[in-house]
This record gives C-alpha cells, sequence and structure tokens, in this order.
C-alpha cells in the first residue's frame, strides 16, 4: 500500500507450517512497503519518460511543420515544392512519402515519392504503374480524394493488406513494401480537394497517433494553399500576358481605321472647290464607314466593360426576328461584297420577345465573324422556329476552327488564329455568348478544320 493506495499484494509460500510473531509481520509489512514505493517510482518514472518522448515528438512536429511551410513558400512551381516537402518528412515523420494530386482527368496523379533508401522509390513508382488505385476503393489515395476525409492506420496488418491487394503478385509487392503504420491526408482549398499526402512507417517500434494525424492535415492544408497561390499567380501572369496583347491588337484595330480616315480627310481637303457633289459625297460615305468601324470598336469595348461589371440590361419588346436579321444583312452588304462571300438566306418570320439592339448585335458579330473568316466563300444564313424556341443559324465554308480550340473562341481576347493574319479585338464571340446568356438562350459550335463552322443560336420566344 502507498498513501491508503492498494497497489498490488505480496505473497509468500511456504512448505512447512511455521508461526509469523510481530516482529517478522513488520518485516514484511516493511517489505511489501519498499516494493510499493519501487513501483511508484517507476511508475513515476514512466511517466516522466512517456511525458518526454511526447513532447520531444510534438516538438519535432512543430519544426518539420514549420520547415515544410518554410519550403512551401519558398517557391510558385508547386510540383517542385511538394517534391521537396516529400524528401523533407524522409525520415524525419515518415520512411516514405508520397504525393499525388488530382489530374486532368479527375484521376490521382503522382508528383513526388520519397523513401529513406532512394532506390526504392524506382520501386514505388513501379507498384503504381502496374496497380494504379481504382475509382472505388474504400480505402487509400481515390477513397481520400473522393470523400476529402482523412485515413488513418496506426497498426497495418497482413490481414489489411490481403484485403487491399488486387490480382496478380500485388499482395507480395505490398508486403515488400513493409507498411506498418500510414497517415493519408486531403490536400485541400478552400473544401476543394487538391491532392492526397501519404506518410508511411515501416520500422516495427514507430507507429503514428492522432498527433501525427493533425500534424499531417494541417500540413495539407498549408499545401492547399501553396498551390492556390501558385495557381492565382500564373493566372494572373495569363491575365497581365492577355491585356498587353490585346493592348497591342487595340491599338493596331484602332489605328488602322484612324489612318484610313485621316487620308480620307485630307482627300476632302485637297479638293478642289469647283468638286462636283458626288465625288464629296463619295468622301463621306468612306468617312463614314471607317467612323463607324471605330465606333463598332469602342462599342465592344464598353460591352465587355458592362458584362465584367454585371451592368448589362435588356430592355425588351416584341420583334421580329427574320425581319431584323435582313436589315442587319443589308446594313452589313458592303462588307459582304468585299469578302467576296454571297449570302444564302432561309428565313422565315419568327416573333419573340427580346432586346432588339442586342439581338441585332448577335446577328452582326456572328455574321461578321463568318465574312472574315470564311472570306471568299458562301455564308449561309438560317432562321427558324422550333417548339417555343427561335433558331439562328449562322454558317461558313473558311478555315475552320480545331476541336481543342472551338471552347476557347468564346472567352474574352482569344482567338484560334493568328493576330497578323486576320484582324479584330477577339471580342465579338465572348460578346455574342454573354448576350445569348443574357437572353436564356444557348449557342452551340460546330466545326473541323477547313470546313468552316456553323454558329446556332437557340432563343425562347418569351421573357
Amino acid at each position: 500500500m502507498l498513501d491508503d493506495r492498494v497497489l498490488g499484494a505480496l505473497a509468500l509460500l511456504f512448505g512447512d507450517e511455521r508461526p509469523f510473531d510481530r516482529d517478522e509481520r513488520g518485516y514484511l509489512t516493511l517489505l511489501a512497503l519498499h516494493c510499493a514505493q519501487g513501483l511508484e517510482r517507476a511508475h513515476l518514472y514512466g511517466s516522466e519518460t512517456r511525458a518526454r518522448r511526447a513532447a520531444e515528438a510534438a516538438q519535432g512536429r512543430a519544426a518539420f511543420l514549420s520547415r515544410a511551410s518554410a519550403v512551401l513558400g519558398s517557391s510558385l512551381d508547386y510540383e517542385e515544392t511538394l517534391g521537396n516537402v516529400a524528401r523533407l518528412a524522409v525520415p524525419s515523420i515518415a520512411d516514405w512519402c508520397v504525393i499525388d494530386l488530382v489530374g486532368d482527368d479527375g484521376h490521382p496523379r503522382q508528383v513526388a515519392v520519397a523513401h529513406v533508401d532512394p532506390a526504392k522509390v524506382e520501386f514505388a513508382r513501379e507498384v503504381l504503374r502496374r496497380y494504379p488505385p481504382v475509382p472505388d476503393d474504400r480505402t487509400g489515395v481515390t477513397s481520400v480524394l473522393r470523400t476529402g476525409a482523412p485515413e488513418l492506420y496506426p497498426e497495418i496488418t497482413d490481414a489489411m493488406l490481403v484485403a487491399s491487394a488486387h490480382a496478380g503478385d500485388h499482395l507480395r509487392l505490398l508486403r515488400e513494401v513493409g507498411l506498418r503504420s500510414v497517415i493519408l491526408v486531403p490536400i485541400k482549398d478552400r473544401g476543394r480537394v487538391l491532392g492526397v499526402l501519404t506518410f508511411v512507417l515501416t520500422a516495427l517500434d514507430r507507429h503514428y497517433d492522432r498527433d501525427d494525424l493533425r500534424m499531417a492535415e494541417q500540413l495539407g492544408e498549408r499545401a492547399g494553399a501553396a498551390i492556390a497561390n501558385a495557381t492565382l499567380y500564373a493566372e494572373a501572369r495569363a491575365a497581365i500576358r492577355a491585356r498587353e496583347e490585346f493592348l497591342l491588337v487595340a491599338g493596331h484595330e484602332l489605328r488602322t481605321p484612324l489612318a484610313a480616315l485621316s487620308l480620307h480627310v485630307d482627300a476632302l481637303l485637297d479638293l478642289r472647290d469647283d468638286a462636283s457633289i458626288p465625288s464629296v459625297r463619295q468622301r463621306a460615305h468612306k468617312l463614314r464607314a471607317q467612323t463607324d468601324r471605330i465606333a463598332r470598336l469602342v462599342e465592344d469595348l464598353l460591352d465587355v466593360s458592362k458584362l465584367t461589371a454585371g451592368r448589362l440590361e435588356l430592355e425588351r419588346e416584341e420583334v421580329e426576328l427574320g425581319g431584323l436579321v435582313r436589315e442587319v444583312l443589308g446594313r452589313m452588304r458592303e462588307e459582304a461584297e468585299r469578302a467576296r462571300s454571297p449570302v444564302v438566306l432561309a428565313i422565315d418570320p419568327v416573333h419573340g420577345h427580346w432586346d432588339r439592339s442586342r439581338i441585332d448585335q448577335i446577328v452582326a458579330n456572328l455574321f461578321a465573324n463568318a465574312l472574315r473568316y470564311g472570306k471568299g466563300h458562301p455564308v449561309q444564313v438560317v432562321v427558324r422556329r422550333r417548339g417555343d424556341h427561335a433558331v439562328l443559324v449562322v454558317s461558313d465554308l473558311g478555315i475552320g476552327i480545331a476541336a481543342e480550340d472551338q471552347a476557347r473562341v468564346f472567352e474574352r481576347f482569344e482567338r484560334a488564329v493568328s493576330t497578323r493574319h486576320f484582324g479584330g479585338l477577339g471580342l465579338g464571340l465572348s460578346i455574342v455568348r454573354e448576350l445569348v446568356a443574357a437572353h436564356h438562350g444557348t449557342i452551340a459550335l460546330q466545326s473541323a478544320p477547313g470546313r468552316g463552322a456553323t454558329f446556332a443560336v437557340s432563343l425562347p420566344l418569351a421573357t
């Protein structure tokens, strides 16, 4: 006993009968007390040792997390940074460290592997190549990617390896890896799972616990933030490049009509005093054409500004789409003649409730696009009613658009061709898509290189 607490019992057995007097009983009681004191000292020493080890482990985790955070912030090349983190984890907190990110196809893509024995890194990659993760696995990398929940396995048993092995010699390879204790945590950015961090211990005397799991989760959050920052930086750089290219193109596009405008003004100024009215009117028409071109460029820029700020408002009214299309094409007849593109019409009268000026803009942009890229080839314009929708189709037989570029041509300042050979700001189709969406309609594109392009707009008739 110690402090009125019973710690155990000391039993002495004898082969013969013998009496126990007071002194002997006192001696045995003292012996039991010494045993109790020895047990207490051993208990205190064990508690102190465990506390010291726990403190050292916590200090090691904190130090690793601090170093890993510094590595994550050292570069905007996040794949290289994650590789450095994996190498930093071995052997301080793991014998194996594997980092997977979600690929473009939605499947895990291994970006980093580290092991205490560098020769085994290639072995791990070979195992992955031969037995990639299965999308519906109940545990492991794909499970963490699917659920976003971490997984902690303090002790990996052979039965667990048998349950997780695929066909063939997968089980043998798993046993060769020597899994003893495993942690898998998601790499997240604002709730979105970007990848998985996997830490593995192979020594029998080391096991992961809840504290290790919390440290790994913190690292996963910091890795997610680092990837997000790198992605935002790359997007910002791309936006800056796009802006610079746009400014160059916009300057060129504005300078061309301004130069022509200046030439026509000079020609007017040089006319003789007795110049005929028709010659003056001819120059005036050319001036009007150039000022209209500048006005369209400025309107496109203003529309982009409104769409970006969310200030686009529709003024709906009853519109007969077929008549509006004929009006727009008549206004652009000279452009079609300059492009040497005959226009084929198949137009039915279709009434709907739309913003007349914005529908005018949709038709003009699609027709101008067909003339630009289908120059010298016929352009077909179709207006039909299909159920409770109006359908506008503009087709050309020009250069066409590759499949990989078809989504991109609807983005602002984007084109599938070089700016050297084709003018424009790269805003027309982007504005069309936004205006169609504002009317709750859809736009579809069918095209192939050398076979022209067909844009089909579907607009609901009612509000």
